[in-house]
């Protein structure tokens, strides 16, 4: 277990490059971005709000990861609504920051899946740490249905996808 008792820029860079050992691996999506003008406000800093698109890139393209085409779930009948989405900002990301958004399935069972968000600077500071809880719902009456059996195999076909937790770290 990792330990940050202040905000010490070295302990945190430390520790960040601990998670990227322990991450690298099938389940784990790293997906980078450069931060634009244009998402930056007024003190300088890259919205809150752009975070969150940030997440939603990483979840795709983790998806993608798995051989799971968000776009083909969707005309399958399927939705994945965000049922929760939690953030804690740790420090500011600015206009043409170099950004890694590191993504992973934390959980999965019945028709609930969470993912766990690392969003780092490229030299390794934490941006920001997120989860996201989603549930599955036919688009046809938006009813909750339990994670497709071909869904769920592939998230299975990690075999640390379901033991792997960002949050824990």
């Amino acid at each position: 277990m990792i330990i940050i008792m202040a905000m010490d820029t070295t302990i945190i860079t430390a520790t960040v490059r601990i998670i990227n050992l322990l991450m690298h691996g099938d389940n784990i999506n790293q997906t980078i971005v450069r931060a634009r003008y244009g998402e930056s406000d007024q003190m300088g800093f890259i919205h809150h709000s752009v975070y969150i698109m940030w997440m939603e890139l990483g979840r795709i393209n983790l998806m993608r990861d798995f051989g799971i085409e968000y776009r083909k779930v969707e005309l399958e009948g399927l939705l994945m609504p965000v049922l929760q989405a939690d953030v804690k900002y740790v420090s500011p990301a600015f206009f043409d920051d170099e950004v890694k958004i590191l993504t992973g399935i934390s959980k999965f069972s019945g028709s609930r899946l969470r993912m766990d968000y690392r969003i780092l600077r490229s030299d390794d500071t934490l941006l920001a740490k997120a989860f996201t809880e989603h549930c599955f719902i036919k688009k046809s009456d938006y009813k909750p249905l339990r994670i497709p059996d071909n869904l769920l195999q592939k998230f299975r076909s990690s075999e640390k996808a379901a033991e792997w937790s960002l949050r824990k770290l």
